[in-house]
C-alpha cells in the first residue's frame, strides 16, 4: 500500500514522463487552440491583471531596474565607452554587431525578460552589449545606416 507522497512522487514522475511524448504534445497544442479554452484564458487574463494590476505594474519596474543595474556591473559600470557621460537614466544597451531592433520585435520577450538572459550570462553580455549614451548611440546609428536624412546639416 502506497501513501499519499509515494502516490503523488509517483504520478509526478509519470506525468514529467509523459509530458515528454508527441501524444501529449499535440493534446496540449489543440486544447489550447480550442475558442472555448482561449476566451476563457482571455477572461481570466483580464481579471487577474484588474486584480493585480498594481503590485504587477512595480514588480515589474522594479524587476527591470534590478536586472539593468546588473548588466550595467557586468559591463563595467554605468557609463558610456566612448564620451565618459554617467547619468544611467540617458545611458543605453547598445548591441556591438547590430541586430537589436530584431531582437525585440521578433525574438525576444519585452520588458525585464529580455535582460535576464543576459544578466545570468556574463560573457554573452560582454559579446553582445556596449553601454552607450543616447547621443553616442544616435551617431552610432547615423554613421552605420548613412541615410541621407541622417546626414543632414543645417
Amino acid at each position: 500500500m502506497q501513501t499519499v507522497e509515494e502516490r503523488r512522487e509517483y504520478d509526478r514522475l509519470w506525468m514529467q514522463k509523459y509530458r515528454k511524448t508527441k501524444k501529449w504534445k499535440e493534446y496540449n497544442k489543440a486544447y489550447w487552440q480550442r475558442p472555448a479554452v482561449k476566451e476563457k484564458k482571455k477572461v481570466y487574463g483580464r481579471q487577474w491583471y484588474t486584480k493585480y494590476r498594481t503590485k504587477y505594474n512595480a514588480d515589474r519596474v522594479s524587476w527591470r531596474q534590478f536586472y539593468r543595474d546588473k548588466l550595467f556591473e557586468i559591463l563595467g559600470g554605468a557609463k558610456c565607452s566612448k564620451c565618459g557621460f554617467s547619468d544611467k537614466r540617458a545611458l543605453q544597451f547598445d548591441h556591438i554587431n547590430g541586430g537589436g531592433t530584431y531582437l525585440l520585435k521578433v525574438k525576444e520577450r519585452k520588458d525585464h525578460h529580455y535582460y535576464v538572459k543576459y544578466a545570468n550570462n556574463p560573457e554573452l553580455a560582454r559579446q553582445t552589449f556596449q553601454i552607450l549614451c543616447a547621443n553616442c548611440n544616435c551617431i552610432k546609428r547615423h554613421i552605420r545606416y548613412k541615410s541621407p536624412i541622417y546626414n543632414m546639416t543645417r
